[in-house]
């Protein structure tokens, strides 16, 4: 009886010493969702948070200039038992991190362990849209939080806004030059591409986009839901009250192609 009971200690010993070994050589997966503003990305982290593996922050870096690498490993080591992750914009590195070459710090995030997922949203038109209406919400009620609208805040208002001509393709030719950012920062580095209107738009995409990103991150599949209301309808007609003078204007230009299913 001694002897199985030696036994038996002896393989639970082995089993944690194995469990440890495991942990210590396989740690959670840390990642970067890379997108602009816009692009989905409060839905995307509210769906992979659903996992309960999993712990995503929002954009860490947009305010003053940190030592980015060191503050990034330290933040993860409070979540060190979950996938750790959080959101990053291209002029947020450029801008208030003052980095000269965000291709480099993406390499070398890289190279540490961390895994990309690159958000991009397709239609210009839609995203610069996007962004007046969130503002126009912001001036409305002063509040950051005018930028996302959840189940609990009720039925969203539409209300219509004028949209300025010059305004609208000038956000449009800014995307567009954020894009290109973006792809040149990304050209050669392995990561994982959602496209918005793919990939999150439709609520019946979602845990399927979910469960690509769980088996990106080495986790198991689980169910997901988000308490977020999309605040711009699919008719912008509906939101722009010279949306006929909008519709003429970009119909003359090379982002006429942004106007399907508008």
């Amino acid at each position: 009886m001694s002897f199985l009971r030696s036994l038996y200690r002896h393989a639970v010993e082995k089993s944690k010493y194995a469990a440890a070994f495991i942990a210590k050589n396989n740690p959670p997966a840390k990642f970067i969702i890379f997108a602009q503003g816009r692009t989905g990305t409060n839905l995307l982290r509210d769906l992979l948070n659903s996992h309960p593996k999993i712990h995503c922050d929002g954009e860490l870096l947009k305010h003053k200039k940190i030592f980015l690498k060191s503050f990034l490993e330290i933040r993860r080591l409070f979540f060190k038992t979950k996938a750790y992750g959080f959101k990053v914009k291209i002029y947020q590195l450029t801008k208030k991190q003052k980095i000269h070459n965000p291709k480099q710090i993406m390499s070398d995030l890289h190279r540490r362990g961390w895994k990309i997922i690159y958000l991009k949203r397709r239609n210009l038109f839609h995203h610069a849209i996007s962004n007046i209406v969130a503002e126009q919400r912001k001036k409305e009620t002063l509040f950051q939080a005018a930028y996302i609208h959840t189940v609990e805040d009720g039925p969203v208002k539409h209300e219509k806004t004028h949209v300025d001509c010059e305004d609208i393709i000038k956000r449009m030719k800014c995307r567009e030059s954020f894009l290109a950012e973006e792809e040149m920062v990304l050209r050669g580095l392995p990561h994982m591409q959602l496209v918005y209107e793919d990939n999150l738009l439709k609520s019946e995409d979602h845990q399927n986009t979910a469960n690509r990103i769980f088996g990106y991150l080495g986790l198991p599949p689980f169910p997901v839901t988000t308490r977020f209301v999309k605040i711009v309808p699919e008719r912008l007609e509906n939101v722009i009250d010279n949306f006929d003078e909008i519709v003429n204007l970009l119909s003359k230009t090379k982002y006429a192609e942004f106007l399907m299913n508008s």
